[in-house]
């Protein structure tokens, strides 16, 4: 479909929604976009183990009204149905939702239940400490050609890095295997993500990295710290 094959309403509606939707994903290191076409969106919660999403699925007019109306699919659709649920909106309400939905994302991040949850996120806020970004547009801008690649080499050593320390003898295998989807999932997205979102992936990763071991957080993050901030913090 093409924006002139809709009425001019619902393309307004659809501009100004999807707008305000893309604000708030780059100032949450949580969320990321992950498709998006002239009438819909898709935004998930980036935890590796997460299901969670927002779907703007499509948009119409009301026909006793003509108003915008979204259908959205929404997981979880409350605090207390886990599930997805599909429903039509009015345009002026999506937001309301989204909000409600980044709340339950939130609440979900700051319950800890096991003492191995508390260790990586107590890790990830030195990581980041150590390695956030400041710049302006951090929240709205994608590392440039040069750094992607640069990260993606970085990524593709530490996943061989990893697989070296599956070979040997009382390995941690399901945290190193965790380790693994971690880095396939930053890797895959490097080209759209936002530094702030690459920055809270990468932390995270460390994190848990040090949780599996010394030998192992020394292996993909002290030997390179150096080389990752002159990269990726000064540019250069």
């Amino acid at each position: 479909m093409k924006k002139k094959e809709l009425p001019l309403a619902i393309l307004s509606a659809i501009s100004v929604t999807k707008q305000l939707l893309r604000d708030k994903v780059a100032n949450n290191p949580h969320l990321e976009i992950i498709s998006e076409d002239l009438t819909a969106i898709s935004i998930i919660d980036n935890d590796p183990d997460s299901t969670f999403r927002f779907d703007v699925e499509s948009a119409f007019l009301m026909k006793n009204d003509r108003m915008p109306v979204f259908r959205l699919k929404i997981k979880p659709f409350s605090n207390t149905y886990i599930e997805a649920e599909t429903l039509n909106v009015p345009a002026k309400e999506v937001p309301n939702y989204f909000e409600d939905w980044e709340t339950f994302i939130a609440a979900y991040n700051s319950i800890v239940l096991t003492p191995e949850d508390a260790i990586i996120k107590t890790n990830q806020e030195r990581f980041l400490q150590e390695f956030d970004i400041v710049e302006e547009d951090s929240q709205t801008s994608t590392f440039d050609l040069q750094q992607q690649l640069y990260l993606e080499e970085y990524l593709d050593n530490a996943i061989k890095i990893i697989e070296e320390f599956k070979k040997l003898p009382n390995a941690d295998i399901d945290g190193l295997e965790e380790l693994t989807n971690d880095v396939v999932g930053i890797k895959n997205n490097i080209t759209k993500d936002t530094k702030k979102v690459v920055v809270n992936k990468l932390t995270k990763f460390w994190a848990k990295a040090q949780v599996v071991g010394l030998e192992v957080i020394k292996e993909i993050f002290v030997k390179y710290i150096t080389e990752l901030t002159v990269k990726l913090i000064t540019g250069q």
